[in-house]
């Protein structure tokens, strides 16, 4: 009874809430109030885009250098590394110059601030200017953000009006905005001609490391001494909604094939489905079993999934006609008349 106890313990513990919100989240499931986690995190794809940007509003005033590399391979390195069987990361860096933070602070004793209400104001204004994003993969932004000399130190409130310690803000599915205030890591090494500014990097990677595991769903309870008890815990939730994902991908295919029942599929497209069902049942058995790995790149769940919901050409424009003749009819009858009365204008000029 004992032993019993101490496994539905641990169960309960390591699997079936982050499990259960991933299965809800992947069928399309609708709970009485939303949760964070899901809205916060991105859903599972093959690959991601990361970019670390520093933003220079006064560069004439303002010397700033920060080693991103070191960061990056210091701080961020490993966790890319043990996510890369399973999903592959690419990083990126650029510094951005004569560009301020987004909103307008607040004057406080001797600092200004941002409030809550205040955060959506910054991230509008800095999207348009963070370049284009020209990939299939989603993007994580990363912004550390220096305060122009009027407007610092600069600080985020809480709800509570309170400094928030990390003086850091997450966006769902978007990344995260760190405020970098020189006074507080005593970062200033001169002040004349210009004041100079080496970013604390251990500060701003332990900040963003933990945003960037908030936004993979890689969950906090999950972290122990050894990396590999979270990833379990990741591939496990992943695995659960890459299934869940192709089943309603499926269901959604037999319904169309239901209600339109004359509608063409090759024998290719036939070959897909049957693989994508074996691989869902192959998955199962092998997530029961406890084997995380392999389950996972069973269960991966391919975009060409969505291509099997396959109109024939046919069939696309039966479907379009409908829609177009309506439109096409009045702009048909204004052509006739516009010729028409091109050749009256024509003819009495030759007369």
């Amino acid at each position: 009874s004992l032993s019993h106890q101490i496994v539905q313990l641990v169960k309960d513990a390591t699997r079936d809430a982050a499990v259960v919100k991933s299965f809800e989240a992947a069928k399309g499931l609708r709970s009485q109030r939303p949760d964070k986690d899901i809205m916060r995190s991105y859903r599972f794809h093959p690959s991601y885009d990361i970019t670390f940007t520093l933003i220079v509003p006064e560069p004439q005033n303002v010397n700033v250098e920060w080693d991103i590399e070191a960061g990056t391979r210091d701080y961020l390195q490993p966790l890319l590394d043990s996510l890369l069987e399973y999903t592959s990361i690419s990083v990126t860096s650029q510094v951005l110059y004569l560009v301020s933070l987004g909103g307008k602070p607040k004057k406080g004793d001797n600092f200004y601030y941002y409030t809550e209400q205040d955060l959506p104001h910054i991230i509008n204004p800095l999207e348009t200017k963070l370049g284009s994003h020209a990939s299939n993969s989603p993007a994580l932004n990363f912004i550390v953000g220096i305060p122009t000399q009027d407007r610092s130190p600069l600080y985020i409130l809480d709800s509570n009006g309170e400094k928030l310690p990390s003086n850091a803000f997450l966006s769902p599915r978007w990344g995260g905005i760190l405020i970098y205030n020189a006074e507080q890591d005593n970062a200033t090494i001169s002040s004349s001609p210009a004041q100079s500014i080496q970013v604390n990097m251990h500060r701003v990677m332990e900040v963003f490391v933990s945003q960037i595991r908030l936004l993979l769903n890689i969950h906090a309870q999950m972290v122990t001494k050894e990396l590999k008890w979270e990833i379990a815990g990741w591939l496990r939730c992943r695995c659960v909604e890459n299934l869940a994902t192709a089943t309603s991908t499926l269901q959604s295919l037999a319904q169309l094939l239901e209600e339109i029942g004359n509608i063409v599929i090759s024998d290719e497209i036939g070959k897909e489905v049957e693989s994508a069902v074996a691989s869902i049942k192959n998955s199962r058995q092998l997530l029961a079993s406890g084997k995380l790995r392999e389950a996972f790149q069973t269960a991966f769940f391919h975009p060409s999934l969505l291509e099997l919901l396959y109109f024939p050409e046919d069939q696309k424009f039966a479907i379009y006609i409908p829609l177009f003749l309506p439109i096409s009819i009045p702009i048909v009858m204004s052509i006739m008349q516009a010729v028409k009365w091109f050749k009256q204008q024509k003819k009495a000029k030759s007369e």
